[in-house]
């Protein structure tokens, strides 16, 4: 009897396939270059944030103003310059009860609420002003709702320009407790 051991007797009726394997050496070689390539690539990104946001975190626009207005009793000034002095530092006019940075025209009457500003010689908060006008000329200043009268007040001066302009960009500091209350 002969051995029937050749290969073809070995497994009748079925095809053999070579499968691919890989050797473990070469996955994990594989493997280190694409992580070489992912980190590198994770380097220069970092770079390019780093390079383009660092210069600017605590960069603030300089503000150049003009010189606070100043209205005071007997001063020389109409109803209507007063008007275009406060929109000229943005005031809007509203049709009644004024918010603050807004003003309302009654006759020869101007209410307002001015916003607080921070001067180089003292600090102002916002206050409800009523300057009443007679012949051009500022005849009372009452502040509201008291009715105390006043000699005088300041408009916070208008922005005449920024000194930040190779970006293009003007931010504001906010306190941290302002952030959240916006939220």
């Amino acid at each position: 009897m002969a051995s029937s051991k050749s290969p073809s007797n070995r497994n009748p009726g079925k095809v053999r396939h070579r499968q691919w394997k890989l050797p473990v050496f070469l996955i994990i070689r594989l493997l280190i270059v694409v992580l070489c390539i992912f980190a590198i690539w994770l380097i220069w990104l970092d770079y390019r944030i780093q390079t383009e946001f660092e210069g600017k975190r605590w960069s603030l626009p300089a503000r150049v103003y003009a010189n606070p207005f100043d209205v005071y009793l007997g001063q020389d000034l109409s109803l209507i310059g007063f008007e275009k002095e406060l929109k000229s530092v943005g005031y809007q006019k509203v049709s009644s009860s004024p918010g603050v940075g807004q003003y309302v025209r009654q006759k020869n009457t101007i209410e307002l609420i001015k916003r607080s500003f921070v001067y180089w010689d003292s600090e102002e908060d916002s206050q409800h002003i009523q300057v009443i006008f007679s012949a051009n000329k500022v005849r009372n200043i009452r502040i509201l709702p008291s009715g105390d009268t006043n000699d005088i007040f300041r408009l916070e001066p208008q922005v005449i320009g920024k000194i930040y302009p190779q970006h293009n960009e003007d931010r504001i500091a906010l306190p941290y407790k302002d952030v959240l209350a916006s939220l």
